[in-house]
């Protein structure tokens, strides 16, 4: 009949919760529409000359399209603008040559034998986006830039990135009689990110194992059916760099400006955006591996032990200019300024419990137990550090090291929230203004260990798995938590229970202060170390529950084989609170980016197949 529905946008003394517009209302007459077509193609080629020579070509390509119009409609929150419409287009295309060359030989039924490869391959990236805004439309019901007729808010916006990379590659594998293993790698690489001369690097590894149950030393220790002492040592390149604000920096090693024209003077103004470093190059880490690998009791304990050294130098990083350069904060030097070492140990065993005729049961786990340290920054940082809003960054201490006000509880005389402060003379003392209050480090989010278990049995056809993981003593910023407790005056705000052990009177032996708008007093939105809590969980990442026929009962039908199953992902997470979740996160975390920088994501989604596996 033509009638609309008429939406609230706040226009009204209706109290509702502190957000803007109508959601109900953008969703109906607001329209967002994306296309992609993407292509992907892998062409290759091998042949072998003579016996051990074989020579391959490999080329892939990924062509990427998409576009995007955005209607932001008169009838909804475009309405002051008479309706707005956005479009924009963009084009990935990546190029990967690969070329090979492998020989191996024994030497004629020798116990020597060889593996030799040489290559060389190049990869070419290309990203074309043009993009367009404007408003006023026409019509209110078209969201193309054609039906837009405002000039003020016009802005058309094109560009055009490139990318490339190369590099030759070698390799050389030897063993004697299946017992001692020798290998050795290099590879020179080049980056278009950096300066000409400064876009070549080197790297390789060599590595080393011995296969010691082969030995007649071991030859008596019949429950020794394989173990394997292994050590490698390598090297590795980055060039994967982001600005400060988390996009590609492709052209880190120039300086990059913006460009204005004013229409009253005709003439053009420029404004530098980055300041580029033409002697920027590789960062690099340097590894070692040394362990064991395992096979005890005819197979059935398996198994490997191994330690890790990790160094990583010339660290891609964008430091601050000083305030006397002229450049202002926006404008940051793309550099290489220090290295971070990360060390521990990794431990894995799969093992069988019981085996007979009818039943299997058999059970795994694995763990890992590593220390990161930063060695080295740039001389500007070495005094007091590179220091965030959360976290700092310092020579001796953890990339992962927190750095926020230290709560010190209530002020049992009034129920006023109490921060520590430390004076001028290094003495500490509290006081009820965050703004005075001084912030510390307060430990690292890095757990001491994480890693998963899992059990599989089976018996007369039926099957049972379940696999875990798991995390212990590490800390994580609940954010969330903080949101729940920093109350305020708006209406439809969500609050915490833990508000009702808020101080009182009658309730002085308390952590929680006085209940009232900004009872944090002006902590406001500052990280602070009471909500710093236990990244320690433990989660049910599959339980499987399946039962497979008889053989005899399924030859009638002419059927290979028959499951049928159900299977159930991500089913549960167990954490210090409800609704956190501490797995794919550093720990570091505030108010407004969520619990450890999650804040943007959900949890990994709970499902639950049930199906059948039929083969004829």
């Amino acid at each position: 009949d033509g009638d609309r529905i008429v939406y609230d946008s706040n226009q009204t003394n209706f109290k509702r919760a502190g957000v803007v517009g109508n959601a109900i209302r953008d969703n109906e007459f607001n329209h967002d529409k994306s296309y992609r077509d993407v292509m992907t193609g892998v062409w290759g080629v091998a042949f072998t000359p003579v016996e051990g020579l074989s020579l391959s070509a490999n080329l892939g390509v990924t062509s990427n399209v998409s576009r995007n119009n955005y209607l932001g409609s008169v009838f909804a929150d475009g309405s002051s603008v008479d309706g707005y419409a956005q479009a924009t287009s963009g084009r990935m295309f990546t190029v990967n040559n690969q070329y090979l060359a492998e020989y191996k030989t024994n030497f004629g039924e020798t116990k020597h034998n060889f593996d030799i490869m040489a290559g060389y391959e190049q990869y070419k990236y290309k990203y074309q986006y043009v993009g367009g805004y404007n408003d006023h439309l026409f019509n209110p019901f078209v969201g193309e830039l054609n039906n837009a007729k405002g000039t003020a808010g016009k802005d058309l916006s094109s560009y055009t990135d490139n990318y490339m990379t190369e590099g030759i590659l070698s390799r050389l594998q030897y063993d004697y009689d299946g017992k001692y293993f020798l290998s050795a790698s290099y590879r020179r690489d080049a980056s278009s990110r950096f300066a000409p001369g400064h876009r070549w690097g080197n790297f390789g590894s060599v590595g080393a194992a011995w296969l010691m149950n082969k030995e007649s030393f071991l030859e008596s220790a019949e429950w020794i059916d394989l173990l394997k002492f292994k050590a490698s040592y390598g090297i590795q390149g980055n060039d994967n760099l982001l600005t400060p604000g988390g996009s590609d920096a492709w052209y880190a090693y120039a300086d990059m400006y913006s460009a204005s024209y004013n229409e009253d003077t005709g003439e053009y103004s420029t404004a530098i955006t980055q300041k580029g470093n033409n002697e920027l190059t590789w960062e690099t880490s340097h590894a070692i591996n040394v362990g064991f690998d395992f096979n005890l009791f005819k197979n059935r304990l398996n198994g490997s032990v191994e330690y890790f050294v990790r160094k990583t130098s010339d660290l891609l990083f964008y430091k601050d200019f000083p305030l006397s350069s002229g450049f202002g904060t926006s404008v940051q030097l793309p550099t290489n300024i220090g290295s971070v070492m990360n060390h521990g140990i990794e431990v894995n065993l799969d093992g069988v419990i019981i085996r007979n005729k009818d039943l299997e049961w058999t059970m795994n786990a694995n763990l890992t137990h590593y220390r990161n340290k930063i060695l080295e920054l740039d001389p500007a940082y070495k005094e007091n550090g590179i220091k965030y809003s959360n976290s700092i960054l310092r020579e001796g201490g953890s990339i992962y090291q927190t750095y926020m006000y230290k709560y010190a509880g209530v002020n049992k005389e009034n129920g006023a929230p109490l921060y520590y402060k430390e004076n001028e003379d290094g003495s500490i003392t509290t006081t009820s203004v965050a703004g005075d209050a001084t912030k510390f480090e307060c430990g690292t989010t890095l757990p001491k260990v994480y890693g998963g278990f899992g059990t599989n049995l089976s018996y007369k056809g039926f099957d049972l798995s379940a696999q875990f993981s798991y995390q212990l003593g590490g800390k994580i910023y609940d954010g969330t938590y903080q949101s729940l407790m920093w109350t305020q005056t708006q209406a439809g705000q969500n609050m915490h229970k833990d508000l009702l052990k808020a101080w009182t009177p009658q309730n002085t032996n308390t952590d929680v202060p006085l209940w009232k708008d900004n009872m944090w007093g002006d902590l406001s939105q500052s990280v602070c170390d009471y909500f710093l809590t236990s990244s320690n969980y433990l989660s049910i990442n599959n339980i499987t529950l399946g039962y497979t026929l008889p053989k005899q009962v399924l030859n009638k039908a002419n059927i290979g084989a028959l499951r049928v199953y159900i299977a159930g992902e991500n089913l549960a997470v167990f954490s210090k609170r409800q609704g956190l979740d501490p797995r794919f996160t550093t720990g570091l975390g505030s108010m407004t980016s969520g619990s450890g920088r999650n804040g943007d994501y959900y949890s990994a989604m709970r499902s639950i197949v049930a199906g059948l596996n039929l083969t004829f």
